[in-house]
Formats: structure tokens, C-alpha cells, sequence
């Protein structure tokens, strides 16, 4: 569930950082990733790359969740 503050911020016209939308595109995928494997974040997205094996799908997840960890603690 999204917190409300993040609509709260958007109301006002105050944007999210970079961060904010990765950790978001970031829950989506890991989501989509335990419902149905590569299989469902293939089918549910446009944007992001297909995968051709379980194991890029969870290489590009987990790669996702490091960068964004790396970039909040260089903020």
C-alpha cells in the first residue's frame, strides 16, 4: 500500500526525489516477481527489460535494490 504522504507531497506540488520513484518502481517489480516469476514482470510491464531466465529477472531486482541503497547513502 502506498503511503499517504507520498500523495500528500504530489497534492501540494512538492515531487518525490529520484529514490521515491525507484523504491516504488522497485516494490512493483519485486511484487510482480513473487506473484508469478519472470513470466508476470514480463507480461505486466513495457519499459523494463524481458528476462530470459528467472535468474536475470532477480539479478536486475536485486541489482535495482543496490543501487538505490547506494544512492541514499550517498545523499
Amino acid at each position: 500500500m502506498t503511503p499517504s504522504w507520498i500523495f500528500d507531497r504530489l497534492e501540494q506540488g512538492l515531487p518525490l526525489d529520484v529514490y521515491q520513484y525507484l523504491e516504488s518502481y522497485h516494490a512493483d517489480l519485486r511484487y510482480q516477481y513473487d506473484a508469478g516469476g519472470r513470466n508476470y514482470v514480463n507480461d505486466c510491464t513495457s519499459g523494463t527489460p524481458y528476462f530470459d531466465s528467472e535468474d536475470e529477472a532477480k539479478a536486475y531486482i536485486d541489482n535495482l535494490a543496490a543501487v538505490i541503497q547506494q544512492g541514499r547513502a550517498a545523499a
